[in-house]
């Protein structure tokens, strides 16, 4: 049975490391390796386990950049290579995590806004009748007929009826300033909200910027990592 080349057998292990994503650890550097200082400090939540997962990832794409790929080793390549395609799989999903944070500051946002208009819309309303109320009741009062039939009608029905006449006209503007303490307040609630949310998507923009730079730099050294390993599974 003819026995496979050295080289053939090199050739073969470098295809599958460089299809597969594998990381070798016999001779790959520290940094890149899975240090077992992180599995024993147990995390105490999933918020913590999931921060400890990105520091190590972080960690591992950090020393993947600073690798000499032209003096590596085969293994030290792959892995490197390995470290730098689980970073740029970890920032995709930052950066839609962050678009769909976006998205939804900005529903927030405007749906913040809406309200803030309505009550505004609200609010002229109320004052418009709250004035036309004030308006009336003081022409009634003015009004000689309407005083002489309140104070000293002949007919007691009559002063009666005048007189809760300007009595409810007192409640109603009672009510709408209630009412319109209420929409001023739940205006300053809704332009709060609007505040908040548009401060939040002004810095997830900025944070999308960040990710974005991160990222193409991360693509850049994971491109030139699989050109390395291309290039030696060639020869």
């Amino acid at each position: 049975m003819p026995h496979r080349s050295v080289s053939s057998a090199r050739q073969l292990v470098l295809g599958m490391l460089l299809v597969a994503g594998l990381v070798v650890s016999g001779s790959v550097p520290g940094a890149l390796q899975t240090s077992s200082g992180w599995a024993a400090d147990k995390p105490r939540s999933a918020a913590e386990a999931r921060q400890q997962r990105k520091a190590l990832r972080d960690q591992k794409a950090e020393a993947a950049k600073a690798l000499d790929a032209a003096k590596a080793d085969d293994a030290a390549v792959a892995a490197a290579l390995a470290a730098m395609t689980d970073a740029v799989n970890a920032k995709i999903f930052e950066l839609d995590e962050a678009r769909r944070g976006l998205e939804a500051a900005n529903a927030v946002a405007a749906e913040a806004q809406a309200q803030v208009e309505a009550a505004d819309a609200e609010r002229e309303a109320l004052r418009t009748r709250i004035g036309q109320l004030a308006v009336e009741g003081f022409l009634d009062a003015s009004n000689p007929a309407v005083g002489d039939s309140v104070l000293s009608s002949s007919d007691p029905s009559e002063a009666l009826r005048r007189s809760n006449l300007l009595k409810v006209v007192d409640a109603n503007t009672g009510d709408l300033l209630e009412i319109l303490r209420g929409v001023r307040e739940d205006r300053a609630v809704a332009e709060e909200a609007a505040q908040q949310a548009v401060a939040q998507a002004s810095q997830l923009e900025r944070d999308m910027a960040g990710l974005v730079a991160e990222l193409e730099s991360q693509r850049t050294v994971q491109a030139q990592l699989k050109a390395e390993l291309e290039v030696r599974v060639s020869q």
